[in-house]
């Protein structure tokens, strides 16, 4: 609404308008005086501020809770009821109605009931006793202070200081905020074949821990694209303990740096997503490798020159020994083929197997004729597309493969494939020499090539 006033006017004037019709004919007088012209009232264990469009538990719900907390820790390493410890959980899950963050925050003392649970029955647990020993404590002290600088919350924000949009691959976190910012990051191997929720939740944390120095003190909405990941940040966390422990990561590190934070789904054919979303498909190169044997069969039949530099692919799939990746793995030349003058491909015969995306794919080809490499390209038949007929035009030889979406190792690429039933076309560019131009089909049934035309 920041971008709108009569959005937010409108909605401000909406709020107010329910408040009146459904909240306050329901209130007594002795609550209330919303019908006099009052803009603070009290509902539900909360007060409410519509002027300042604030709302906060009420004081007597804060002291209760701080006098459990206090008489918690006043019981350091003493055996006291479990029921103690599920009275103080319930006053903080109370008043995280109102502050979000509450829930995760206790994330400790839940993680310290489910284990009492495991080891009692439910009715013997009520007349079982734990000892409070020092961590519980501190913990106890960080919510008491967190509940007192964070008990007034906005009903609604209308501005946010940062907007951070992120996206996750099986191999990179990349993301991009509205100061222009991007940052990338490997993924840990331990989270490649993670679930795609664990690896959001990773990368929201990578997001706001890469860019803290910038967010200190301000409201940041973040916008993600898988809707599983905003939902446990912002609501009550995660019963998988690994995927917990990152939210609970994120949110004791915007609580310590004054940070607000909203995350927030956003759709895939949103334009906010272009970037992380594209970054993320041209990272996941594991996922596009055409099949080996092929590729060196067609090169040995037609003697074509060996390949020498492979411009798109990572130190596992890479098919020979020299290559760029997207982002600087400690073994590649480099990263972001494209960067580069067309000097560094003076004499080198090169391979690109490149994400199909029109984008990308307009960008590649334009790249390979302009600054004139030589080599063999991996391209959908797509006789629509911008780029086709600039391939037909300069690559010197061309090889159709019907169905060449079978060819593709990864099953995840694969499936993509083979749903379309795409055919692939393998074209080889040749410079500055003008060489006569060939046209070749190649069965991936019977392994046998066929020429088409000359010209």
């Amino acid at each position: 609404y920041s971008q709108n006033d009569s959005l937010y006017v409108g909605i401000l004037g909406s709020f107010i308008r329910r408040i009146y019709y459904h909240i306050g004919k329901h209130l007594k007088e002795s609550k209330t005086d919303l019908i006099k012209g009052s803009y603070i009232f009290k509902f539900c264990g909360f007060q409410w501020n519509s002027k300042l469009m604030e709302f906060r538990p009420l004081q007597k719900l804060l002291d209760s809770s701080k006098e459990k907390i206090d008489m918690m820790i006043s019981q350091h390493n003493k055996l006291v009821p479990i029921k103690d410890l599920v009275a103080i959980i319930g006053k903080f899950m109370y008043a995280g109605l109102a502050i979000s963050e509450i829930s995760v925050l206790l994330s400790p003392l839940k993680d310290l009931m489910r284990y009492y649970h495991k080891k009692y029955n439910q009715d013997e647990i009520w007349y079982k006793k734990f000892k409070v020993d020092s961590y519980l404590c501190d913990h106890l002290l960080y919510l008491k202070k967190y509940l007192d600088k964070n008990h007034i919350v906005p009903i609604l924000y209308r501005k946010w200081d940062v907007e951070i949009v992120t996206d996750v691959s099986n191999k990179l976190c990349g993301s991009y905020d509205s100061n222009g910012y991007p940052i990338s990051v490997v993924l840990p191997e331990y989270l490649c074949e993670a679930s795609s929720t664990l690896r959001e939740v990773y990368g929201i944390f990578i997001a706001l821990q890469q860019r803290i120095s910038m967010l200190k003190g301000k409201r940041v909405r973040v916008l993600v694209d898988n809707l599983g990941s905003t939902t446990v940040v912002m609501r009550n966390g995660s019963k998988v303990y690994e995927m917990n422990q990152i939210i609970y990561n994120i949110i004791r590190l915007c609580v310590d740096n004054n940070i607000k934070i909203w995350v927030r789904w956003l759709r895939r054919d949103t334009e906010a997503i272009t970037f992380a979303d594209d970054l993320s498909k041209c990272t996941e190169v594991n996922r596009w490798v055409f099949d080996k044997n092929v590729l060196f069969y067609i090169i040995k039949t037609l003697k074509l020159p060996d390949i020498t530099l492979d411009l798109l692919g990572d130190h596992k799939n890479r098919i020979c020994e020299r290559y760029f990746s997207r982002f600087f793995d400690g073994h590649s030349l480099g990263y972001n083929w494209m960067r580069f003058n067309y000097e560094y491909f003076l004499k080198q015969i090169c391979y690109l197997n490149p994400p199909f995306r029109g984008d990308y794919l307009h960008m590649a080809v334009l790249q390979m004729i302009n600054k004139q490499i030589s080599g063999s390209v991996l391209l959908p038949k797509w006789p629509s597309a911008s780029w086709y007929n600039m391939v037909l035009q300069y690559a010197s030889v061309i090889v159709e493969i019907p169905n060449g979406s079978l060819l593709f190792e990864s099953p995840a690429y694969m499936t993509l494939r083979m749903t379309k039933r795409w055919d692939i076309l393998l074209c080889h560019f040749i410079f500055p020499e003008n060489v006569k131009k060939r046209y070749f089909r190649y069965n991936i049934d019977t392994f046998f090539m066929t020429s088409i035309a000359s010209f």
